[in-house]
């Protein structure tokens, strides 16, 4: 598929399709890198530029990115997607998005004082409240699903080759529920859109004044609309594996997160854990 650029984005506004880079000069700048499955992502710092590329990345990432930050613009912090190209001679697909300056939030937390945490704790629990609100534009209610209508793609279900959805109607969630092999009353059966992959890795922060704001939130790979209690299970149960971020500001952190997420009900908790050990 040859590039597909955004129509009115900034960087295709101001420079125009042809200057974004080429895949190939997107793997030449990865280096050996571009060989593993997920290379990380190579930023052209002279362009304002990051190119996220891989086997693993799907054009369904990148629409659904811009869809949250066009609709979400002001609340939450997207970075701009420019376009994105598919090379269907080496399965890859690359997507182009604008750089934004910053740390993750793993880089900080541990030097962050308690009134800063807690600061950014209400600053994306706001934004966490906004992206649930988000609506398919053609789907109806209790709609299970990516927003290109294709199987959601939580890294739990893709890794063991299980496609779930796309789910319509009154019993979505219950034949999601049921599909994952999670046993949970009919009052949990409300879908809403989940980013599904929140951590400290993907919320970028920068120094504003005396205070430390989120400036992007990043990696919509997973994101689509899962039953309402997921994505509050999920993130309870992350633990991320960084040098940044050991155990102790890992367990930190999880003392924080019901300041940003309204945590799950022991019920929800245990049939979630059961599922996740289920697919190890």
């Amino acid at each position: 598929m040859p590039l597909v650029p955004i129509p009115g984005s900034t960087f295709i506004t101001k420079h125009g399709a042809d200057a974004l880079p080429t895949p190939t000069q997107v793997r030449m700048k990865a280096g050996a890198d571009a060989q593993s499955r997920r290379p990380k992502p190579v930023i052209f710092r002279d362009l304002g530029l990051v190119v996220k590329f891989g086997r693993d990345v799907a054009e369904t990432e990148a629409k659904t990115q811009q869809f949250v930050h066009k609709k979400l613009q002001g609340t939450v912090p997207v970075p701009e997607v420019y376009g994105w190209e598919v090379d269907s001679n080496r399965g890859e697909t690359y997507i182009y998005m604008a750089l934004v300056a910053g740390k993750t939030l793993a880089a900080e937390w541990g030097q962050m004082s308690r009134t800063n945490k807690l600061a950014l704790c209400k600053q994306f629990r706001t934004m966490w409240w906004a992206w649930r609100q988000l609506q398919h534009p053609e789907a109806a209610d209790h709609y299970i699903g990516t927003l290109t209508r294709h199987p959601v793609r939580d890294v739990h279900l893709v890794e063991n080759g299980e496609k779930v959805g796309p789910l319509y109607g009154d019993a979505a969630v219950g034949t999601f529920d049921n599909r994952c092999g999670i046993d949970l009353p009919a009052a949990s059966a409300q879908a809403i859109f989940a980013h599904d992959d929140i951590n400290v890795l993907n919320i970028i922060v920068a120094q504003e004044g005396a205070d430390l704001k989120v400036v992007a939130v990043l990696d919509w790979a997973q994101s689509g609309w899962y039953p309402e209690y997921w994505e509050s299970c999920k993130v309870f149960s992350t633990r991320v594996h960084s040098t940044l971020f050991f155990t102790r500001l890992m367990e930190d952190w999880m003392l924080w997160l019901p300041q940003v997420l309204t945590p799950p009900s022991d019920a929800q908790r245990d049939k979630f854990s059961v599922f996740v050990s289920s697919r190890i």
